[in-house]
């Protein structure tokens, strides 16, 4: 199945004060083709499946490479009302197919009183600003039939108003038409930028298009990254490579030491060490800061202490080959904040023993450092490092990225950071080493790069997060504190209506389970709602909270150990006993029914699987951004889940209609009752394949914006989609 692309299209106000969006889509000759759809009550959605271009198409050429399909997302300038909605939102009023021109017209009446303005609508508006994603509704996917044909009038009526229309409206790129004004100038450095813009290590903010330096003067905030113009979901505002990375040890047998591209088996080594595994020459090449480590690793082939020794600091040997071949490169590390001077003796001491640990595998002389300044650097690559994970949240490595370290925490992020993606969008980029892979591409997975995943107003601070966000307020400032050695005093934290929202992550459920739905938070003992007392002691709740913790952990490492039927087991005990006591939306829960999304599909217990991703995908919209890429993680999980699903009842009912063929007496009444049978199972078919094409849908949208269009993860996601829509049309 090929991928959908995006069709040719243009959107008008006419002279009746309609909005009018005409979508050109060769290869498709009817509408029975084709799916409009309105999403969230201010997009338009169409897609459509192309099959090759007829011989009177005009556009033959185009509509044979688009064969596959085509996908159309367009943000309205207005809301779409519903039958609730009020009466001056505008309404769809026409929706057509010309198989003519091979053109679908959507127009929308009532349009003109709205705010012509593009972006961002007040929905959009309002979900940005929010410290949470609002409640969407709570049915998000209840199953849908399969699209019908849209409705139309006939071929010759529908073509002449056709032509009519494109007389009497000239489109955007009619000569008529003024040009686009030019790109406003550059303007003046805001008002509370640094008065430097420029870093150390060649990192430049003074004309970055998307972002300016600030410093807190009270400490607070320290330096930071602030938008220098208003950002829309999607936007890139900073692509950068490593300054150096490694891959994790329990990794580097499958995992491209430079890309981190799978391997899969196959691959090169380093002709010297036959340590580091390559994809190809030309990723080997291309990591020149392998030869920090090339040398010990060559001598822990045949000294096992060496290497449990090396085990975990080839990063720093990594670093320190920068420093000796690339000392301007290096200025940006030692230029990075550091809590050395303010950590525990402990936690100093356990960064002075690793630099001991590194010198010592170095010879003498300057590749060493004075063992203070190396222990320094370490605290510093400690709290400002980012774990390299691809899109399913596996954590592959770590790599430096100065750059990228100037962006703030919020555990309410308005920013995502992703790895690895074709270079499609974006400015402000920061790289300083080639990113080729040994198949040609500049997919380097090893790329970072950080998109908006809310609108952010100019000169509003831009922010990612540190650690996971699914999680309570104790949990989070605890991880963050002995991860990155600060207290997160972020909105989410330090605002009471947002530690009330979160209540459920860490609380039991109100002990009149039936007669009310409230929380007994983890630091209270009666319901936040009805305030009924909890009758368990805080104490005895604590003991069964550890225990379950306990079991996840077991079926985690299970899982990891591919040990699937036991990871299922335990698990599915902990969600049972914690069935009447935690809220469903618990963080124990929901972590085992991660563990539960996995296991059940690696055991190909689908219908499982559907049932646990639907309830992962609803969590995760209720508590974080709508756009985090964990759920779409899950929805894509989902998808997979329904469509194994149809494939399994296909596969029986095929094997009932052989054995009914094989007849005997009663030949007749088999055949009817398996025809009977073959009609449930289409008619089941269908609403499962609708509703794993509407997860498709919502995954590749997340992934669109968290990770880019041309991200393997978003194509993958919209192939998927479209293959369940293709399927959903060979059923009729």
């Amino acid at each position: 199945m090929a991928s959908a692309r995006t069709p040719t299209h243009e959107a008008s106000f006419d002279d009746r004060g309609a909005y009018v969006v005409r979508v050109r889509l060769p290869g498709v000759s009817s509408s029975s083709a084709v799916s409009v759809d309105v999403v969230n009550g201010d997009v338009l959605e169409v897609f459509a499946l192309a099959y090759g271009g007829d011989d009177d198409d005009d556009d033959a050429s185009s509509a044979s490479s688009a064969a596959g399909g085509w996908r159309l997302t367009h943000p309205l300038p207005f809301a779409v009302s519903s039958s609730s909605s009020s009466s001056a939102r505008a309404e769809v009023s026409r929706v057509k197919f010309s198989k003519k021109s091979r053109t679908l017209t959507v127009a929308f009446d009532g349009a003109s009183a709205m705010d012509p303005s593009p972006t961002p609508t007040k929905a959009a508006a309002e979900r940005a600003t929010a410290p949470f994603p609002p409640d969407e509704p709570s049915r998000e996917y209840e199953p849908s039939p399969p699209p019908s044909p849209i409705s139309r009038a006939s071929d010759d009526d529908d073509d002449r108003r056709e032509e009519e229309e494109d007389a009497s409206e000239p489109s955007s790129s009619s000569p008529g038409r003024s040009p686009p004004p030019p790109p406003p100038p550059r303007r003046p450095p805001p008002r509370d930028a640094a008065p430097s813009q420029t870093l150390p290590g060649g990192i430049d903010f003074a004309f970055d298009p998307n972002l300016y330096l600030c410093v807190d003067a009270t400490g607070a905030r320290g330096r930071h990254l602030r938008a220098r113009r208003a950002l829309r979901e999607g936007d890139v505002v900073m692509t950068c490579d490593p300054l150096v990375c490694a891959v994790h040890d329990r990794h580097a047998e499958r995992a491209c030491a430079f890309c981190y591209r799978d391997v899969d088996g196959g691959g090169v080594r380093c002709d010297a060490c036959d340590a580091a595994l390559y994809c190809g020459r030309r990723c080997r090449a291309a990591d020149t800061s392998h030869v920090g480590e090339c040398a010990l690793a060559r001598r822990a082939k045949t000294d096992p202490r060496l290497s449990s020794a090396t085990r975990g600091l080839r990063l720093f040997l990594r670093l320190l080959y920068v420093r000796a071949t690339a000392p301007g490169l290096f200025d940006a590390v030692k230029a990075l904040d550091s809590p050395f001077r303010d950590v525990s003796a402990e936690k100093r001491a356990t960064y002075v023993g690793m630099a001991n640990a590194v010198n010592s595998m170095l010879p003498p002389g300057p590749a060493r450092m004075d063992v203070d300044a190396l222990a320094e650097v370490m605290s510093k690559v400690h709290v400002n490092s980012h774990g390299v994970v691809d899109a399913a949240g596996r954590a592959l490595g770590t790599g430096v990225y100065p750059p990228a370290a100037l962006f703030n925490h919020s555990c309410a992020p308005n920013a995502v950071v992703s790895f690895g993606g074709a270079d499609d969008d974006g400015d402000g980029s920061h790289s300083d080493r080639d990113g080729s892979c040994s198949n040609g591409s500049t997919n380097n997975g090893a790329r970072l790069t950080v998109r908006c995943v809310s609108p952010v107003e100019e000169g509003e601070e831009i922010c990612i997060a540190y650690a996971e966000v699914y999680a309570t307020r104790e949990t989070r400032r605890e991880a963050l504190w002995e991860k990155k050695a600060f207290a997160c005093e972020c909105r989410r934290c330090a605002d009471a209506a947002s530690a009330r929202r979160d209540a459920p992550l860490g609380g039991w459920r109100c002990p009149r389970l039936s007669a009310c739905d409230g929380v007994v938070p983890d630091a209270g003992d009666s319901c936040l709602t009805c305030g009924a007392k909890c009758a368990r002691a805080r104490s005895k709740r604590d003991a069964a909270e550890r225990r379950w913790i306990g079991r996840h952990a077991a079926a985690l490492t299970a899982l990891r150990e591919n040990d699937h039927a036991t990871a299922v087991s335990i698990a599915c005990e902990v969600v049972r006993e914690s069935d009447d006591a935690l809220c469903d939306a618990h963080v124990i829960r929901h972590e085992c029914r991660l563990v539960l999304m996995d296991a059940h599909a690696a055991l190909k217990q689908w219908r499982h699987a559907a049932d646990v991703s639907r309830d992962v995908a609803d969590a995760m919209r209720r508590f974080v951004n709508v756009n985090h890429p964990g759920r779409a993680h899950a929805l894509r999980c989902l998808g997979d889940a329904l469509v194994a699903l149809v494939d399994v009842d296909e596969r029986k009912e095929r094997r009932k209609t052989v054995v009914a063929k094989g007849g005997g007496k009663k030949k007749g009444a088999a055949h009817a009752h398996a025809h009977a049978a073959a009609v449930d199972v289409s008619s089941s078919a269908a609403v499962a394949l609708a509703e794993a094409a509407a997860a498709y849908r919502r995954a590749g949208a997340i992934l669109e914006i968290a990770y880019g269009r041309h991200h393997p993860a978003t194509t993958e996601a919209r192939d998927s989609e479209l293959a369940a829509r293709a399927r959903m049309q060979s059923l009729h």
